[in-house]
């Protein structure tokens, strides 16, 4: 039998993660913090290339990085996901665990130890727009098993974040003209007699064949008043708060308003 050739799945140079990890230990070693501890699922992305699916967060596998200002990343992943994550990150050191339905805690604690961070400031997603993807009893439970001083870590992340490199504007760019021309074509196949449902249907169809992932968000809805029960043909700040909800099962009449708003995923990154 001949060999099963399988491809790297890194989407971005190697360099990319490189810059960010050195960016990532200056700006520990500025701080006088020992390690970042990421739990989030876009976080890890961010500096590790690896993208899990489904996407968002994931309470029965979540996963696990580590990144040391004075030595090697870890990652660590359910066991599920461990093959894809070995071939999307330029990391060499990916872990797995078994567990479901809880944080292997053990594990992060020999993450920690074997990156010399046990008994350390380590900084983790506590602040503005953060969350740590563990029950709030389990990263209790973390804290009292070892004795490293969590704090927060969030300034280090957005700070590295919110300044995009040139591979992320490109990806950025592809997906609003992607959306751009996704709005086009939609807006010339609506008919009356359609639902919201089949219009949001054809948006993410089309969204898909024109190259993106998928849409990030879709809100597709057309404003029925809350006294008549019919759809209105004007907007107004009243329809406005009629507008923001997922679309229904309910069929498009003539002249009736159609508030679609939507975005689309291309290698990860969004457009709104």
């Amino acid at each position: 039998m001949g060999k099963i050739m399988i491809e790297s799945l890194i989407e971005f140079p190697r360099s990319m993660y490189i810059e960010r990890s050195k960016k990532v230990r200056d700006l520990l070693m500025d701080s006088g913090i020992d390690a970042l501890f990421l739990t989030n699922e876009e976080n890890i992305f961010y500096f590790s290339g690896v993208r899990f699916f489904p996407p968002g967060v994931s309470y029965t596998r979540p996963s696990f990085l580590v990144l040391p200002r004075d030595s090697d990343p870890i990652l660590l992943v359910h066991e599920n996901h461990l093959m894809h994550a070995k071939l999307s990150t330029w990391i060499k050191d990916v872990r797995s665990y078994s567990e479901m339905n809880a944080a292997p805690l053990d594990s992060i604690i020999q993450m920690f130890k074997d990156s010399g961070v046990l008994n350390s400031k380590i900084a983790a997603e506590l602040g503005y727009e953060q969350r740590i993807n563990m029950p709030y009893i389990t990263f209790r439970n973390l804290e009292m098993k070892i004795s490293n001083q969590f704090i927060d870590g969030s300034h280090i992340i957005w700070r590295l974040r919110m300044k995009k490199m040139g591979e992320e504007i490109d990806c950025i760019k592809t997906a609003c003209r992607i959306l751009g021309k996704a709005y086009r074509e939609l807006f010339e196949s609506i008919v009356p007699g359609m639902s919201e449902l089949e219009v949001a249907s054809l948006m993410r169809a089309t969204i898909c064949r024109l190259g993106g992932e998928r849409p990030s968000f879709i809100v597709l809805s057309t404003a029925i008043d809350s006294n008549t029960h019919q759809g209105i043909s004007e907007f107004s700040p009243h329809t406005l708060s009629l507008m923001t909800r997922p679309p229904l099962d309910r069929r498009i009449k003539s002249g009736e308003l159609i508030w679609i708003d939507s975005g689309v995923v291309y290698k990860g990154y969004n457009s709104d």
